[in-house]
């Protein structure tokens, strides 16, 4: 029982994405970048968030989505970027067209 504990604590804890901790000017621009990392979908993973997904690819877009907040970039800019770049895919909530 004890080794199916930890085993369960270590599987949970692989599956949580590491997000180095950030500095930002207001807790306006924390929520924003949270909000987006939540709302933009990993896709190599496709069915996690970038807040949720370890691939490479997901760290690279939370780097960008934290440089651009800081930037003072507008949520509606940063994702107008992502959908630019990536398509309607990268929203967690797709548009249905």
């Amino acid at each position: 029982m004890k080794y199916l504990v930890i085993l369960l604590w270590m599987v949970a804890s692989a599956a949580q994405a590491e997000i180095p901790p950030h500095a930002f000017a207001s807790p306006e621009q924390e929520a924003l970048y949270y909000r987006l990392i939540h709302g933009l979908r990993c896709l190599v993973c496709s069915n996690q968030n970038l807040a949720e997904s370890n691939a490479p690819l997901a760290r690279d877009l939370r780097r960008k989505s934290y440089q651009m907040v800081i930037a003072g970039q507008s949520e509606a800019a940063i994702s107008d970027y992502m959908r630019s770049r990536y398509g309607d895919r990268i929203l967690y909530r797709p548009p249905l067209r």
